[in-house]
């Protein structure tokens, strides 16, 4: 049997965090290094891996029910290897070093369990109008994995470089 369906094997590599391709993620497992996953995103996994609700603290329930902000997750341990896709969006794999990173929760896919989250306030003196309010500060030493609907627009924001964007459009 022959068909161009065969050339979208499994994509063999040494790294832990990979993409599959640019709509999927894979994540490799070694029994010691839970990922925390949006719920519903696993496509498919090999391997002994089991998924577990990952329960939100009073602090983090009461702060969603404010501001809207927050993630439902799962995590994700064992060993094998897990592939997460949402919605047909590009997957972006960022390394966050200790100063952290701030995005909407409606765009993360995944992120290392070792790193902490919480939902924050965003002032207006970062130089982007029409963001949310709120978004979810991501801190400690880990990878993340993002998603955008399409090929992202980097640009840098500081304090003398003003930015305008359509609040749906920034991750």
């Amino acid at each position: 049997m022959q068909s161009p369906l065969f050339a979208y094997n499994d994509q063999q590599t040494q790294d832990r965090w990979s993409l599959q391709n640019k709509q999927m993620l894979r994540v490799v497992l070694e029994g010691h290094d839970d990922i925390l996953a949006r719920k519903g995103t696993m496509v498919a996994y090999q391997g002994l891996v089991e998924f577990d609700a990952e329960y939100q603290n009073n602090q983090q329930g009461r702060a969603r029910a404010r501001t809207g902000e927050g993630l439902d997750l799962m995590r994700c341990h064992g060993q094998g290897t897990v592939y997460l896709a949402n919605l047909k969006q590009h997957v972006h794999v960022v390394e966050v070093e200790q100063d952290g990173l701030t995005v909407d929760s409606s765009y993360v896919l995944a992120m290392d369990s070792s790193l902490h989250h919480e939902v924050i306030a965003v002032d207006s003196l970062y130089g982007i109008s029409g963001s949310g309010k709120y978004q979810l500060n991501i801190t400690g030493r880990g990878k993340v994995a993002l998603m955008t609907s399409g090929m992202p627009l980097m640009m840098q924001v500081t304090p003398d470089k003003y930015v305008n964007c359509d609040a749906d459009a920034i991750v």
